[in-house]
């Protein structure tokens, strides 16, 4: 390393020269420049040595916490960009010289890579004892002259690609000259966006304004080059910025701009606004249009941490810390959104997380997709923010969104839930499951802490969606544990021999790594069927005034069959009165909807038998999910007696509901946490299974079952349901007549242009397959109907 404080010390000497005496010849400038991109090839190459050893490399982070502490001993990076300042900025016009491009890459390409090892390197560093590390690469960056000298490389660049020629974009001596080349246009922006990154906020140079109006010309380059690279337009591709300088650009500017808004936090006056800017500045750019095919999963973990952390940034109000750490906090809706929140709407939040839902089902291999396989849309903390979004954005954003999600759901297979999440059509299925599984988490529960106004709104939309999303995913998830279930039986008959040697299965209690979206998706069903009223579970409250249900077809489609000659545009338009009878009404409707979609107590079947398989009754990470089955079954026995028994009664389904079951259940969950009257009432739960096994009546046992707690867990969510009809005309989104529609053509279900039915004129179509297909599911037949009233 003394080499580098040799290199300094000629270019502070080079600087001092320069610095003192008259305006330079060419030929000085020349000797000077070679000088210059000496001097950094010798940096350049020994950073280069860094990445030729292998990542995991003890030897590499040494050498590079060896290589950032030397370039802050001798302040080489600050010496180059000082004597290439002078340079720039004294040099004779139009001056030409094979060594002003490399020394400027290099110059460029040294900072990048200091910022880079700033950002993400401190876990590495602190791991191989070099924690000074990211202090010595923060120091190199931050020099005056290093960031000046890299802002006017980039603004230069960021000129000529906007059309500006060095004399229109002279505000500054040094830009006089111009950019060094096309090649370093990429290097040279990335530069200019690390530069304001890491500028001190109460820099004058780089004041917040400043700082979002050169990100934003940044982004406006970056977007626009994705329409002009390769199509022939005039000045040639040197004009435009290519896929994968773009993509590299990228990471750097989306989490740029998040800084700057996250900056902004506690200043009313910009807060919003830059929340605005910074979420129209993702939808802009995350598209696969403007980075390709290019992604590496470095550029994807950036990207998907620049997009969850803005995420974070405007919920971070609606949200709290529980006193208990092990616990994720609970969710406060105000009334009216935060300032960050409400801009970030107007930034069109919504309809940038619908299109990326779009893409990634219309197309698993675009960056989209990518980006939703990466480990931060893992958790439900990046869509419960998204759920908690609807409650305050415009009612036809709201549902297009949720629509969006069920069509990835009626898309998808049930094998998927049996694969890896990041298995090619699986992550857009897990981001259906995550949406349902957080409903109740950010609609606060009982708590009773969230405004009425912000359920209402945000009831409204679920009334809508919620039947179609339980109904498809209940689908989903009783066929994947049938096709589990044989699997593991398939498993038990192999002699013992052949299981030894095969895969290990998942004995242990914990859900094997191809049924994580199995169980995850059991668990969001449970949990989000609490919101309903248990005294209307039972068979007479479901069948009650059945002429007012859904009128065949698909529950919760949003749609409606026209079987029997029902008038669709009448039933939407039917709503409920202002009184409480009526709202009644309106929510008994929306429950005999969402249970003329799936059986309940085939369901906790497929729940119980999930766990039997895994022996996992109460085990970590199952143990939510024994809970859940524990307080359903309990339930069920309770409210649908009727149900249960029949299940006992087919051969099919009775396996799961043993009595053994129900007592390996209450045993695995006898734990400390688990109240002891759920315990009591699994145990009577366990005996009236038994004596219906062994067909007793049911007046024998009606003592028995009448000492099982009734479940009393009210939801406040569950007072501002309406009836599903009710929910699509106020939200007032049209919807193809298809009942079975996973068109995702164009970027927003609000989008989608329908053609209405010429024969009839009571329906309409976002394409000719669903008319196809639905006229073959029986319009043919109402079709044929209407045609004879008339």
């Amino acid at each position: 390393m003394q080499s580098l404080h040799a290199a300094a010390r000629q270019l502070a000497a080079a600087a001092a020269g320069l610095s003192a005496g008259a305006r330079p010849s060419r030929q000085y400038c020349g000797e000077v420049y070679h000088c210059l991109a000496q001097a950094l090839l010798l940096a350049a190459s020994i950073s280069s040595a860094c990445d030729s050893q292998t990542v995991e490399s003890k030897a590499l982070w040494t050498l590079r916490a060896d290589l950032a502490e030397a370039l802050t001993e001798a302040t080489l990076v600050e010496h180059a960009a000082r004597l290439l300042l002078l340079l720039r900025c004294s040099q004779p016009d139009h001056l030409v010289h094979p060594c002003i491009f490399p020394a400027s890459v290099h110059l460029l390409r040294l900072y990048l890579k200091s910022a880079l090892d700033a950002r993400n390197s401190e876990a590495a560093f602190l791991a191989v004892g070099r924690a000074a590390a990211v202090d010595h690469c923060r120091q190199v960056i931050s020099g005056p002259c290093a960031r000046h000298a890299v802002m006017a490389l980039g603004l230069a660049a960021l000129g000529h690609l906007e059309g500006l020629s060095p004399e229109e974009n002279s505000s500054c001596r040094c830009l006089r000259a111009g950019p060094p080349g096309a090649g370093c246009y990429s290097n040279a922006l990335q530069a200019l966006v690390a530069a304001t990154h890491w500028a001190k906020p109460d820099e004058l140079s780089c004041s917040r304004n400043t700082r979002s109006m050169l990100l934003a010309r940044t982004a406006l380059i970056v977007a626009s080059s994705a329409d002009g690279y390769g199509y022939g337009t005039p000045g040639g591709d040197d004009c435009w910025l290519a896929p994968l300088d773009r993509t590299n650009t990228l990471c750097w500017l989306l989490p740029a701009v998040i800084a700057n808004a996250v900056q902004s936090s506690g200043q009313v006056e910009q807060e919003g606004l830059l929340w605005q800017e910074a979420w129209s500045q993702a939808g802009m750019l995350l598209r696969h249009e403007v980075t390709g095919e290019v992604t590496g999963p470095v550029q994807r973990f950036t990207l998907a941490e620049a997009l969850g952390e803005l995420m974070d940034g405007i919920v971070a109000p609606l949200r709290f810390a529980d006193a208990d750490s092990t616990r994720r906090g609970s969710w406060c809706l105000p009334d009216q959104p935060p300032a960050a929140l409400g801009q970030a709407l107007r930034g069109r939040a919504v309809p940038c997380l619908e299109r990326m839902l779009r893409r990634a089902g219309e197309s698993p291999h675009c960056l989209e997709a990518s980006l939703l396989c990466c480990e931060r849309f893992k958790s439900c903390d990046f869509w419960a923010g998204a759920l908690a979004l609807l409650a305050y954005a415009e009612l036809r954003e709201a549902a297009a969104l949720t629509a969006t999600v069920t069509k990835l759901l009626r898309r998808a297979d049930a094998r998927l839930m049996l694969a890896d999440r990041t298995t090619l059509g699986a992550v857009q299925l897990a981001v259906a499951i995550e949406f349902c599984g957080c409903v109740l988490w950010v609609t606060g529960g009982n708590c009773g802490s969230s405004s009425p106004v912000a359920l209402s709104r945000l009831g409204l939309v679920l009334s809508a969606a919620l039947p179609a999303w339980l109904t498809e995913l209940s689908r989903l998830a009783q066929k994947a544990a049938a096709l589990d279930e044989a699997a593991w039986r398939e498993e038990q008959r192999r002699p013992l021999t052949e299981q030894g040697q095969g895969q290990k299965g998942p004995a242990d209690g914990a859900p094997a790594g191809n049924s994580a979206l199995l169980c995850r998706s059991l668990e969001a069903l449970l949990r989000v069927c609490c919101l309903f009223d248990f005294e209307r579970l039972t068979p007479a409250a479901a069948s009650a005034g059945s002429g007012g249900g859904p009128s065949g077809g698909s529950a919760g489609t949003g749609r409606g069959s026209e079987g029997g000659g029902a008038d669709p545009a009448a039933a939407a338009s039917s709503g409920d009165g202002g009184d409480d009878g009526a709202r009644s009404a309106s929510r008994e409707g929306w429950l005999r909807e969402v249970f003329a979609g799936f059986d309940m107590v085939a369901l906790v079947g497929a729940t119980l038998g999930v766990l039997e398989q895994r022996q996992a009754f109460g085990t970590e990470p199952l143990f939510e999910l024994s809970l859940l089955a524990a307080y359903w079954v309990v339930a069920l026995v309770k409210t649908q007696p009727h149900e249960v028994r029949q299940a006992l009664q087919d051969p099919a389904a009775a396996a799961p509901w043993r009595p053994e079951t129900l007592r390996a259940l209450t045993e695995g969950l006898c734990r400390p946490e688990v109240e002891e009257s759920l315990l009591v009432d699994l145990g009577r739960a366990a005996l009236c299974v038994e004596a219906w096994a062994s067909g007793e009546e049911a007046d024998a046992l009606r003592a028995v079952r009448e000492r099982v707690s009734e479940p009393t867990k009210s939801y406040d969510l569950a007072e501002h349901m309406v009836s599903p009809a009710v929910a699509r005309s106020r939200l007032g989104l049209k919807a193809c007549a298809y009942p079975a529609c996973a068109n995702l053509a164009g970027d927003s279900e609000a989008g989608l242009r329908l053609q209405q039915r010429g024969r009839c004129g009571r329906v309409s179509y976002c394409c000719r397959e669903c008319q196809m297909a639905h006229w073959r599911a029986g319009h043919k037949e109402f079709c044929a109907g209407s045609a004879k009233a008339s």
